[in-house]
């Protein structure tokens, strides 16, 4: 179950240093783009914490 929450981690990590494009996104898509990786990045987070918890 470590390994497991340790790949989360990373996972989550590499979410959150994905950024949009400039050329592709701008303004409020970029915005909406940022806010949904920062979510579903926090929700991994979680879980892996729930995960360690558990174990």
């Amino acid at each position: 179950m470590h390994v497991l929450s340790i790949t989360i981690q990373e996972i989550a990590n590499q979410l959150l240093s994905a950024k949009p494009d400039p050329s592709l996104w701008s303004g409020d898509a970029a915005r909406a783009y940022e806010s949904s990786v920062e979510r579903v990045a926090r929700d991994i987070i979680l879980l892996g914490s729930q995960l360690q918890v558990g174990s």
